[in-house]
């Protein structure tokens, strides 16, 4: 029977908190691995490496959604069990693109991811705040979102130069054996998490009301959207474009 957290505990959980960590690497490499694929992915299935970039907007686009409404769809459901959920989906996701014979089942697998990649960022937080003490808190917090640093810098250039030897749909199976992994930790890991008080959407539209949060959005979706925008489309750009030294 699994421990159930119902306020900050007297010990930190902090095998918990390295499956959070375990997520969040598995869920950010598998968001990146066509932006250094994209050239393969779009001539194995005979589309234009424009169409091919769209599995990473689909991403972008589902987390949104996801993110948006989980808190109405799961409003009482066990924080562990929707973690586990998404980590199965983020598995079934990678699995689906790794084998999919044409571009509708590829971009379905990345919608599926980013149902996967919304809910476990909307919820990342917060349970990590459940699992240590309030003392703990931006310790923890910062091992897990440390994923997020480890995943770009490693996914990138290794899903790039294993791409080249192995092929695209190789690395999508191993990004699902990752989750994998991801989904093991936390299943012996993660105590019972009892659903908190969640925010509705009058909340979220006071809080954007607000101009200081308006701008902090602003200035994320140019930040993060720049970036998605410049790497995305890079090795295909230097693949049409290339150096004069080459």
């Amino acid at each position: 029977m699994q421990q159930q957290i119902h306020q900050p505990p007297a010990t930190a959980h902090w095998f918990a908190v390295f499956s959070l960590f375990m997520g969040v690497t598995s869920l950010i490499s598998a968001e990146f691995v066509p932006i250094s694929l994209l050239t393969p992915i779009a001539k194995s299935l005979h589309i234009t490496e424009g169409m091919a970039g769209q599995t990473v907007s689909a991403v972008g686009i589902f987390a949104v959604i996801a993110s948006l409404f989980l808190s109405s769809v799961a409003k009482t459901t066990n924080r562990r069990t929707v973690l586990l959920i998404m980590s199965a989906m983020l598995i079934a996701a990678n699995t689906l693109i790794a084998f999919a014979p044409n571009y509708i089942l590829l971009l379905s697998g990345r919608c599926l991811l980013g149902l996967c990649v919304g809910s476990f960022w909307s919820l990342a937080s917060a349970v990590t705040i459940q699992l240590v003490p309030e003392k703990e808190v931006s310790r923890a917090l910062s091992i897990v979102y440390a994923g997020v640093s480890v995943a770009t810098i490693i996914s990138l250039p290794l899903t790039s130069y294993l791409g080249n030897i192995i092929g695209w749909r190789s690395i999508f199976l191993l990004t699902a054996l990752l989750g994998v992994a991801a989904f093991i930790c936390q299943f012996f890991t993660l105590p019972a998490l009892p659903a908190q008080a969640d925010s509705n959407f009058k909340q979220m539209l006071f809080l954007l009301k607000q101009p200081w949060v308006a701008t902090g959005m602003l200035a994320t979706i140019f930040s993060y959207g720049g970036y998605h925008i410049f790497f995305t489309y890079l090795r295909p750009f230097f693949a049409t474009y290339p150096s004069p030294a080459s």
